[in-house]
């Protein structure tokens, strides 16, 4: 997995994200994918599903080194290496120190409520857990290609095209996500019925609960990479570590008569409170913030959205066949809000280039 990685970045220094998608979000799941299912249908269980992510793994690396090894020409297989050993490995033990501590990816609420709680516990969270991914998606998938921007811009000293660029990603991330995480709080209940059926009931309050802090996460965009990527991740290794301790010690003091619902609380505020705090260190260290007025655009479209489904909620109650109307007419209105509030020229190019792409595909 280790070797995927380190093949994608190098396929996207050369300004293409084509090869980095193909091996990491379709080669290397769709792997995963089939290999689970085939080990799983043979009875291996769990086991077969661990398997499932090396074999996924080691096809996703074949597939990177060959994109890797055709778009080398014969003057970069020919030229010697350059080494800057000190600075890389100083650069990569922090940022790693970060990435490796980061509330949504290190899986601490889990294993907290897996030591000091019972498995049902467990087994909800992880349900909550699950029905974040469609929200955080976004933002996901702008940090590959955000974070050498950053560098470039910054070390060219072009600080207001960086906020410029910066206030667009996060609002164009806020655009896609709020809404889904706002469904999450208010209607939490119709996907747990699909997502985990009877098994999943009391995870709707969990759900909701996450949805709050990813707010916060998806809100103040890839903020984290701002400070990395202008030399400073030593301070985004100090946020992860400080975050992590006050994870821990809460989680210790509160899961074991909250369970799930408990963890689920300092999940949100620590997630609000560590990334609250790297809008604003980013602000003083780089000069930058995320909010521009533009910004505007998806929150109020987005609390449109929640005064909607939250007024079906106490009108006519949490049904199933209720809920779905709700969310379709919700969406809906978040579409007609946005276009009323008007489309600046960069969504305008945005869209047109969609519409293209899907006029050109279905006439082909």
């Amino acid at each position: 997995f280790a070797m995927v990685q380190v093949l994608r970045y190098c396929t996207q220094a050369y300004r293409t994200m084509g090869p980095s998608v193909m091996v990491g979000n379709i080669i290397q799941p769709a792997a995963r994918f089939v290999a689970g299912v085939a080990l799983l249908i043979a009875g291996f269980a769990v086991t077969g599903a661990v398997v499932s992510l090396i074999v996924a793994a080691g096809i996703a690396a074949i597939a990177g080194l060959y994109y890797l090894n055709r778009m080398l020409s014969e003057e970069e297989r020919a030229a010697p290496v350059k080494k800057e050993t000190g600075q890389m490995v100083r650069f990569s033990l922090l940022q790693m120190a970060a990435s490796l501590l980061g509330i949504q990816t290190l899986g601490l609420g889990i294993l907290l409520l897996s030591a000091f709680s019972t498995n049902t516990q467990v087994g909800l969270f992880a349900i909550a857990l699950a029905l974040q991914g469609p929200g955080n998606v976004f933002l996901g998938g702008i940090v590959n290609i955000w974070a050498p921007v950053v560098t470039d811009l910054y070390e060219r000293k072009e600080i207001d095209r960086l906020e410029s660029l910066y206030q667009t990603v996060n609002r164009w991330v806020a655009t896609f996500s709020f809404p889904i995480f706002v469904a999450l709080m208010v209607t939490p209940e119709i996907f747990v019925r699909l997502f985990a059926g009877s098994a999943g009931h009391g995870a709707a309050e969990v759900v909701m609960l996450l949805a709050i802090g990813n707010i916060f996460y998806v809100g103040t965009g890839p903020t984290g990479y701002v400070l990395s990527m202008t030399g400073r991740p030593g301070i985004n290794a100090i946020n992860s570590a400080v975050s992590v301790a006050i994870y821990i010690s809460l989680g210790i003091a509160v899961t074991q008569h909250h369970g799930a619902v408990g963890m689920a609380i300092i999940d949100s505020s620590v997630t609000a409170l560590v990334n609250s705090i790297r809008v604003v260190e980013a602000y003083f260290l780089v000069g930058v913030q995320p909010f521009g007025r533009r910004f505007l655009k998806p929150v109020v479209a987005s609390a449109a959205v929640a005064a909607i489904l939250l007024a079906g909620r106490i009108a006519l109650g949490t049904s199933a066949p209720v809920q779905g109307a709700s969310l379709l007419v919700g969406l809906g209105a978040y579409v007609l809000i946005l276009k009323s509030l008007g489309l600046d020229e960069e969504e305008r190019h945005v869209l047109e280039r969609i519409r293209r792409r899907a006029f050109r595909r279905g006439k082909s």
